[in-house]
């Protein structure tokens, strides 16, 4: 099973840190192949830090594909960081790895075995580390049918996916996509996602932190609602501050 991993680094400090995380994946997968995306406004500085991994590591410009389009920029990021759905949505287009993989630059690799992956995303399908979970709407969080009511003042219905007869809404940290390479629910994914966000950058810019909701909405509008949860095989444990991952114990055990 070929994987491509997917993260977002808007701005230096970013790529400083992920640039420590990386370490993880060096020494969890080697010699297992694999190849990164790392979508950011410094490309330059990017490749300058990942040089030594360059067959592996693809520094992609992430201003032209959609921040500069925007005007978002690292002062205002954190604020509108559902744009972050544009990198995979362009590693969907020009990616071509069975299993595409997002995560956040945070985060470290704990746990890799071949035999799990395998066993763990067997199906074509969405797979998710964590999510928010309802039993009904009556049940939804504040935070999250905020959200939901921003998506359906702009579209006319919004998707919500399901698991195990739940509601769930994704935490966006770790996920995943098995492909099964249907050209036309790829481009159906990526034409909604822009098509909703465009909606929602010109009503509600600056209130547009996370991406729980559109990720439902569009996966189960696009794929359907076959939906995984991620046990084994692949895992990632989030890190602490950047200033104080030199000193994490957890951090200091997976790079030694």
């Amino acid at each position: 099973m070929t994987i491509t991993f997917v993260t977002v680094c808007v701005g230096k400090k970013y790529i400083d840190y992920f640039n420590k995380v990386f370490t993880t994946y060096v020494n969890k997968l080697y010699p297992r192949e694999y190849n990164l995306r790392i979508y950011t406004d410094e490309v330059d500085y990017c490749d300058e830090y990942f040089w030594v991994n360059s067959d592996v590591i693809e520094a992609v410009d992430f201003k032209s594909i959609c921040l500069d389009k925007y005007g978002i920029t690292t002062e205002n990021y954190r604020d509108n960081d559902c744009i972050k759905m544009f990198s995979f949505c362009d590693a969907l287009k020009h990616d071509k790895s069975e299993l595409l993989v997002y995560v956040d630059g945070d985060m470290l690799l704990s746990h890799f075995n071949e035999d799990e992956l395998k066993e763990q995303f067997a199906y074509p399908g969405f797979y998710f580390e964590l999510c928010h979970e309802y039993n009904s709407f009556s049940n939804i969080d504040d935070h999250i049918m905020k959200r939901y009511n921003q998506c359906r003042g702009v579209i006319d219905n919004v998707y919500t996916m399901k698991y195990n007869d739940k509601l769930i809404f994704p935490i966006e940290r770790y996920w995943a996509l098995k492909r099964d390479f249907n050209e036309e629910k790829e481009r159906a994914f990526r034409n909604e996602f822009v098509n909703l966000f465009n909606r929602l950058i010109e009503n509600h810019k600056g209130d547009l932190y996370t991406e729980a909701v559109e990720m439902g909405h569009c996966f189960t509008k696009a794929f359907g609602n076959n939906n995984y949860k991620i046990e084994k095989g692949l895992l990632f444990t989030e890190t602490a501050a950047l200033s104080d991952i030199d000193n994490s114990e957890m951090y200091n055990a997976l790079t030694s």
